[in-house]
């Protein structure tokens, strides 16, 4: 799994050379192996949390931003990240919802556009696109249909107005 990950550079300690093993911590997200002769390179994978959210996984990159808070309570950037995964989870349920609502009111335009906005937060949401494209047909046919009616009603007015004829 490709992601970004958080990584430094250490001292080995005195006396100490770069022979100790690489560790891979898959419990708690971390990694280091020897750098050179006199170096240790340590990773965090809980940053992989930015990839989460520049792909519009909020959850993950919320879990991924406390995870890294769990070990490091002052860490700005990881509580950055989870205050704005907060903000994109509760942009995107607030957004479906107004989106279910609308279609569920035959305001199908609407809808769509609610959609767009939750699309614009989490650009991989299936049931946003799902809602969207929805909208757009039946916005569609009911233009189409609004349209058939209005030319209904302008013959039947022009007949009892005794119009013309022409076809």
């Amino acid at each position: 799994e490709t992601g970004l990950h958080a990584t430094a550079f250490f001292g080995v300690p005195a006396g100490r050379g770069p022979d100790f093993p690489i560790v891979i911590d898959e419990v708690n997200h971390v990694y280091f192996r020897p750098e050179g002769r006199d170096m240790m390179l340590v990773g965090l994978e809980a940053l992989s949390g930015v990839a989460c959210a520049l792909c519009g996984d909020a959850t993950s990159a919320r879990e991924a931003a406390e995870s890294v808070l769990a070990r490091d309570p002052g860490n700005e950037a990881a509580r950055s990240l989870r205050d704005r995964a907060r903000a994109s989870k509760a942009a995107v349920d607030g957004g479906l919802e107004k989106a279910r609502k609308l279609v569920a009111a035959g305001r199908f335009e609407e809808a769509s556009r609610a959609a767009g906005e939750v699309l614009s937060v989490a650009p991989g949401n299936r049931e946003a696109a799902a809602i969207m494209a929805d909208g757009a047909a039946r916005s569609r046919v009911r233009g189409a249909e609004e349209a058939r009616g209005q030319v209904a009603r302008a013959k039947a007015s022009a007949r009892s107005a005794g119009a013309l004829q022409l076809a």
